[in-house]
């Protein structure tokens, strides 16, 4: 899975960490939402009922309502998540690994095997506040959805993934939208210009 929303992906610039603080790392870390996106956009993913409005109103339109009303949930609660993401990193991470990351990223570098870690410490100690984001997603999603048409078209639901993630990941000729990983990857691709390919380098910060 990872190599496939790695592929999906634009350019990725990461700070280098060079000259960076403890503290200005944390910063830098919790500002990077990303722990925390996809994790909200599962509570559409995982529900029956919004993955059949999503096939209701077609992938296309259901995706971007998806995209839109997990915009928004994050930049409502970005404060509160910020704080929260900051606390988990310091709870999951040691200092002294912080100090000397290189780079200052959960995408790459020896902070990646870190990620999993900082979601469940996030998951444990911030779990109202993510229930909170999730039913705001819900909501979101089908505020945006309910007035949208029914579409008739059977080919607004046959999505076929790009062929180089169909051969890593072993999927045939269309996404199963009835499966909450594979959806969340297709519309992750869906996001994304075909042109794009990840590319990763290093970079300074403010301090």
């Amino acid at each position: 899975m990872l190599l496939a929303l790695v592929l999906a992906m634009a350019q990725i610039v990461v700070p280098s960490g060079d000259g960076l603080s403890v503290d200005r790392r944390i910063a830098l870390l919790s500002a990077n939402d990303g722990l925390v996106g996809s994790r909200i956009e599962r509570a559409v993913y995982e529900d029956p009922a919004m993955r059949a409005e999503i096939r209701r109103v077609g992938f296309a339109r259901g995706c971007g309502a998806v995209g839109l009303a997990s915009r928004e949930v994050r930049d409502r609660n970005a404060e509160m998540l910020r704080a929260a993401t900051a606390a988990a990193i310091r709870r999951a991470i040691p200092e002294q690994r912080l100090a000397e990351a290189r780079p200052v990223s959960f995408v790459a570098g020896p902070l990646a095997n870190y990620s999993n870690r900082v979601q469940r410490e996030l998951e444990r100690s911030s779990a109202q506040l993510l229930a909170d984001m999730a039913g705001e997603m819900r909501r979101g999603f089908l505020d945006r959805t309910r007035p949208m048409p029914t579409t008739a078209n059977d080919a607004d639901n046959n999505i076929a993934p790009r062929p180089d993630i169909a051969a890593a990941l072993g999927i045939g000729d269309y996404w199963d939208l009835d499966s909450p990983t594979q959806l969340a990857m297709a519309c992750i691709e869906q996001r994304i210009s075909p042109r794009l390919r990840p590319t990763i380098t290093t970079g300074q910060v403010a301090q």
